[in-house]
């Protein structure tokens, strides 16, 4: 190594490997650096960086930056700039062919595979779930079927080649006793829905929603345990709730993800468009786009994050796979849910943040490949669904 500032050094070999004019052995040097240790460059003081722009291409200098993604050029946060580009990292580890690119020697050569142990593969999940009628009928849904599934009052139920619509009914007239269904969906399974009112949801994996048939009310309300996407119909004169145990979430009009599952330590809210008020025992928040509520379940507190990751927030119902800065608990739940796979960690997990993108319509083998080069290792028995997880 030249004599002189260690962190100044690596800055300037950082900017030749992007210009193209460092040599072979500068190359060498940096490559050495780099792979001394990885953690590091996740956490390069601004020191080291000097700025933003600096942060970025220390992180990108250890990518052939011909494979890799272009960021976007509209002016982001510090925090938004490291996250995308550690996710670009991310998305050349998990889609670029079964490999993955860092600085090796030489440099630019592609390391070796990471292998995913295996003895049958995980397909990913599909479009299913099972409605209950308010009289405990049963029906399976899944996306072969069309038609008419019942009537229930003035209203029809039908199977739109593989989406629940509810239609009639909804004038806020009463018609009768009110009637509810339920739409559940299993690990593995998500489902598309069309409420009476006009309002589009989709549930994701291990998800049941509680509606009423037709809203003949002076608010819609409908009971969420697990996630769902809502489009919610605009309706000034009738306010929507979603309910989960003592959290609500009032809505005049808008498009939310609300993940509100059991064993998740917290309830969350993003919004991405108009506005939601989140109510939790006597705590309040109003969101803003772009925005998240974080519910601490057992303290009835509400922390608002201003400028919350939506991408990765929403990431499932657009068909993708998206952690930035998650912890492996997190990636491993969200894995058991979407592949319907009992996860076996032997072991203790790595308490670090790891940044993972996939395709949610790819086999479990091909996910696991993010972490593996992460060292954090992986068998599969897709015959009796076990994932075994060694740290």
């Amino acid at each position: 190594m030249a004599n002189g500032n260690p962190d100044k050094r690596y800055q300037e070999l950082a900017e030749k490997w992007l210009n193209g004019s460092i040599t072979p052995d500068e190359e060498q040097e940096f490559a050495q650096w780099y792979n001394k240790d990885q953690d590091a460059l996740l956490e390069i003081p601004a020191a080291v960086a000097g700025s933003e722009e600096e942060h970025r291409r220390l992180l990108l200098a250890a990518i052939d930056r011909r494979r890799m993604p272009p960021l976007p050029s509209r002016r982001m946060s510090p925090r938004r700039i490291w996250i995308r580009a550690a996710s670009a990292a991310a998305v050349l580890i998990l889609l670029a062919g079964g490999s993955y690119w860092l600085i090796t020697r030489p440099a630019r050569s592609p390391a070796p595979v990471a292998r995913v142990a295996l003895k049958t593969d995980v397909p990913p999940g599909t479009t299913r779930a099972t409605l209950t009628l308010d009289d405990g009928k049963q029906i399976v849904l899944d996306t072969a079927q069309q038609g008419l599934l019942a009537t229930q009052g003035t209203a029809t139920i039908k199977n739109a080649h593989g989406a629940l619509l509810y239609q009639g009914g909804g004038d806020g007239s009463p018609d009768g006793p009110l009637r509810y269904n339920t739409l559940s969906t299993r690990n593995g399974e998500q489902f598309p829905l069309t409420l009476s009112d006009g309002s589009r949801l989709i549930l994701d994996a291990s998800t049941t929603i509680h509606y009423p048939v037709a809203f003949t009310g002076k608010d819609r309300t409908v009971e969420i345990n697990g996630r769902a996407w809502f489009e919610v119909a605009k309706d000034p004169a009738r306010p929507f709730y979603v309910v989960k145990g003592n959290q609500r979430v009032l809505v005049l009009g808008t498009q939310f993800d609300v993940n509100a599952y059991d064993n998740e330590p917290d309830l969350k809210v993003t919004l991405v468009a108009g506005k939601v008020q989140v109510l939790s025992g006597a705590a309040a928040g109003l969101l803003q786009p772009g925005q998240q509520a974080v519910v601490v379940k057992s303290k009835d507190h509400i922390q608002i994050i201003d400028h919350a990751d939506v991408e990765a927030a929403t990431a499932w119902k657009n068909g993708q796979i998206i952690f930035h800065g998650a912890d492996a608990p997190a990636i491993l739940r969200e894995i058991e849910r979407w592949y319907d796979v009992k996860v076996d960690i032997q072991g203790t997990l790595s308490k670090r943040s790891f940044f993972l993108e996939g395709s949610r319509r790819a086999n479990l083998s091909e996910l696991l490949r993010g972490l593996e080069v992460n060292h954090i290792h992986c068998r599969i028995d897709g015959e009796k669904r076990i994932l075994t997880v060694t740290p």
